[in-house]
């Protein structure tokens, strides 16, 4: 509230914060925040369906760079997402971001995206227009 200068979060379109969430917690973030539409964290420690809910459903541009996010459980429901920055993780898994159908560019460079079965969940995303794998296993020896 001090930061927003307004008690009514609620109005809140862009957010950007850092924080380990191991050591601290979110809370009801999502519920609080839910008119978000930007939200960038960048280094800290983050579980994306725990930390940030179910609520969000009309985010559309997340950055979410070296935050040791290994696991994208719970992607899915942030269906209006169009972008989707995730640079510098641990991310090898991508069959919940298939399911994006309003994804436009996604960056997961420096990830750990080593099969190509991985990336053709991605051509589930009809809109997908960038995708940044530079930095992966994937590019240098893809396993089949």
């Amino acid at each position: 509230e001090q930061i927003c200068g307004t008690k009514d979060l609620s109005h809140v379109t862009s957010l950007e914060l850092c924080i380990d969430t191991q050591e601290h917690t979110l809370g009801n973030f999502g519920k609080i925040c839910s008119r978000s539409g930007h939200i960038r964290h960048t280094f800290g420690i983050f579980c994306l369906h725990r930390d940030l809910g179910t609520t969000l459903y009309h985010l559309q541009v997340l950055w979410m760079t070296r935050c040791s996010l290994r696991d994208l459980s719970g992607i899915a429901n942030f269906s209006s997402l169009k972008e989707l920055y995730l640079a510098y993780n641990s991310v090898s898994q991508l069959s919940q971001v298939g399911m994006l159908e309003n994804l436009q560019l996604l960056d997961l460079e420096g990830n750990d995206v080593a099969d190509l079965v991985q990336v053709q969940y991605l051509a589930l995303c009809a809109k997908l227009q960038t995708l940044i794998l530079e930095g992966n296993p994937v590019c240098v020896r893809p396993n089949p």
